[in-house]
């Protein structure tokens, strides 16, 4: 039986291509259906990232962050004076046994690790954009969209495109995603996974036009961090805990001093901070450094002993770690304390708005290529 297609050539090849591009776009819904229930698998190596070695630095590093807010710092502050550049050995000479004292992993510490892990969270904002519900789901969402960029865009890996992917992918999944529940994340329906051109545009223009840039710029920062070290990634998991536990030890520190006064943590932590980053890149050494915010505080009510106890935590964290501690709190804390706030709704309502047709650009690529 001969089939006659009605009408111009043209017009008939066209109509079987839209057939065609149907009945694939069916097949890769059923694909991407079953394979989004299969856990993948990674191969031992030390040339990529693992996204689970990921979640735990991440989490590792939520949980010091949290530790300094429990003690009254804001963890913007937190991740600047993290992102500081590592000295010399010879700079916290004088504090080796101090850090060392705070490196030590005692039933206290876990304790009070296991009391801040459990902390709640107040969800102050209600904007689009679909923001974590804590810190640690953050981190989770950022370990998958790196599998996805490791498994889709692989090939960059080597290049400074695979950070921006990486980025691109979280917007594809989350932000440029109205009707995202951590229920039904409905990541195959939009085809999340697929990063086009068009895409690009759009994300790049909504990251120019709004505060999300503050995530994005540390967003790729931690990338380039975690990537050059990831051949000693067993030493980064190590330095983090570490910073880990320096951190929960300063907390429980600062809560043993007779001059702790819950009520006035939050000021004291301000006035250190900013004194702390006034002067560490000047300094030449710990004592200096301790000296010039003495000065600076000395006519407020924060004791030596106090200023003592913070500055020994910061340089410990500081001694042990690179600047991946700072931009690991600025994607997982701070995002969700702060950067999750500040969405421009009217740029996310115009993301929105161009979704449907780069909807059906990405899958226009998945299938012709």
């Amino acid at each position: 039986m001969v089939i006659r297609v009605i009408g111009k050539k043209t017009g008939g090849v066209k109509m079987i291509k839209k057939v065609i591009s149907v009945v694939i776009a069916i097949c890769l819904m059923f694909i991407s259906t079953i394979g989004s229930s299969i856990q993948p698998i990674y191969a031992a190596s030390s040339a990529r990232i693992n996204p689970d070695d990921m979640l735990t630095v991440l989490n590792d590093i939520t949980v010091a962050g949290q530790s300094w807010e429990n003690i009254g710092f804001d963890s913007e502050d937190i991740a600047n004076i993290m992102q500081m550049q590592r000295k010399d050995d010879s700079y916290y000479a004088s504090l080796n046994t101090d850090i060392a004292r705070l490196s030590l992993e005692t039933a206290e510490t876990k304790a009070l690790e296991k009391a801040i892990a459990e902390q709640g969270y107040i969800q102050s904002y209600a904007q689009d954009g679909n923001p974590p519900a804590t810190p640690q789901e953050q981190n989770e969402r950022m370990q998958y969209v790196t599998q996805v960029a490791l498994e889709r865009y692989g090939n960059t890996y080597n290049t400074a495109d695979f950070n921006k992917y990486v980025l691109y992918l979280y917007m594809s999944h989350y932000i440029d995603n109205p009707n995202y529940t951590k229920e039904s994340p409905g990541f195959d329906n939009i085809y999340a996974y697929v990063i086009t051109s068009d895409d690009i545009t759009a994300y790049e223009n909504f990251i120019a036009q709004s505060k999300f840039s503050m995530f994005s710029t540390n967003l790729v920062n931690f990338m380039d961090e975690f990537k050059s070290a990831v051949n000693n990634s067993s030493d980064i998991l190590t330095a983090v805990d570490e910073g880990k536990v320096i951190s929960i030890n300063t907390a429980n520190a600062i809560y043993g001093l007779s001059t702790f006064d819950p009520e006035k943590t939050a000021s004291r932590a301000k006035l250190i901070a900013t004194s702390f980053k006034d002067h560490y890149e000047s300094t030449a050494s710990v004592n200096e450094l301790l000296n010039a915010i003495y000065v600076d505080l000395e006519p407020e009510d924060v004791s030596q002993q106090y200023i003592d106890a913070c500055v020994t935590g910061f340089l410990g964290v500081l001694a042990g770690t690179t600047t991946l501690f700072g931009f690991g709190m600025s994607i997982s804390l701070c995002y969700y304390n702060v950067y999750a706030n500040l969405y421009d709704k009217a740029k996310l309502t115009v993301l929105h708005y161009s979704l449907s047709g780069r909807v059906a650009i990405r899958l226009d690529e998945l299938i012709w290529g």
